[in-house]
């Protein structure tokens, strides 16, 4: 092919190249300017739309709150309402508990009044009871005493046909009647035949106390005899007084109340004192409800109650 053959060929694709190229540009920017104007529209559409929704929703908005005022003043007027209606209740109420308590206050004054009379009179009782009371708590203080020597007299009388018997030997399995028995006989010396006429009520041996003295805290334990006879009583404790007094570690005394008991225990071991430093004889009696030490000495005549 000659040169300037195919010169002209490349000449006429670079040419159509060109135009096509051209073409396609002018295309793309009628496209692109069409969707430009679809784009404006679009926009509009919706601008107009948004614009007839916020019309809409403001109308709503209107009728909304005109309601919710409407509600509101019927609700404000329903419990002003009943708040009034309350009030005159509690009015009423009010009125009617206050005469109740205006009554009552009149009785509360009506009786006020008559218990200030009931107290000056009782003040004048007060006042004459308390000018007597000294006087009567020294009456019922002799009574209690005289009571007190009645029931101690009861008691020693209860007691007067009892018998003490202290220091005899105690042992293992004894029969108190025999050991009664043996005492009498050899202790007291009485002849078998007396000792047979004696009888006895009840014997037995005492509990020992809670607190002794330690110089007999090893003693045997006394016993008690009850006697149906006074006389075989006041015969055994005659004979002991002979036999046994100031020789023997045995005794018999008579039986008495607790307190007596106890007062007797002191006056024995004064009794002692008064014996071994004095040299004067003592005796200790029971003279209605006490019990009296008693001493003598050797030039005397009667017998003198010691006190101290």
């Amino acid at each position: 092919m000659p040169p300037r053959l195919k010169k002209t060929n490349a000449e006429s694709i670079k040419s159509y190249m060109t135009r096509s190229s051209a073409t396609k540009k002018v295309i793309v920017e009628k496209n692109s300017q069409t969707k430009e104007k679809e784009d404006d529209m679009s926009v509009s559409e919706n601008e107009n739309r948004n614009d007839s929704k916020t019309y809409v929703t403001s109308t709503e908005m209107g009728q909304i709150t005109e309601t919710i005022l409407s509600k509101f003043k019927n609700v404000e007027d329903l419990i002003e309402n009943r708040v009034c209606s309350k009030i005159e209740e509690l009015k009423t109420e009010m009125k009617v508990e206050i005469r109740g308590i205006q009554n009552e206050i009149l009785q509360i004054k009506e009786t006020v009044k008559e218990n200030e009379k009931k107290i000056i009179g009782n003040e004048e009782k007060i006042k004459c009871i308390e000018e007597t009371l000294p006087q009567n708590q020294n009456n019922l203080l002799k009574k209690i005493k005289l009571l007190e020597e009645e029931i101690l007299v009861k008691e020693i009388h209860d007691r007067k046909r009892n018998l003490l018997i202290y220091g005899v030997k105690e042992e293992k399995e004894e029969n108190i009647q025999e050991v009664v028995t043996h005492f009498l006989l050899t202790s007291l010396e009485l002849s078998k035949e007396e000792v047979m006429k004696i009888k006895l009520c009840a014997a037995h041996r005492l509990r020992k106390p809670a607190y002794q003295n330690p110089r007999t805290e090893n003693a045997p334990r006394a016993f008690i005899i009850v006697l149906i006879e006074q006389c075989h009583r006041d015969r055994i404790l005659n004979v002991a007084k002979e036999k046994l007094n100031g020789r023997s570690k045995m005794s018999v005394r008579s039986d008495l109340p607790a307190t007596l008991k106890k007062k007797r225990a002191q006056l024995v071991q004064k009794a002692f004192e008064i014996r071994k430093n004095e040299h004067l004889k003592t005796r200790i009696r029971v003279v209605k409800a006490d019990v009296w030490l008693e001493v003598k000495g050797k030039s005397d005549i009667d017998w003198n109650r010691r006190y101290n």
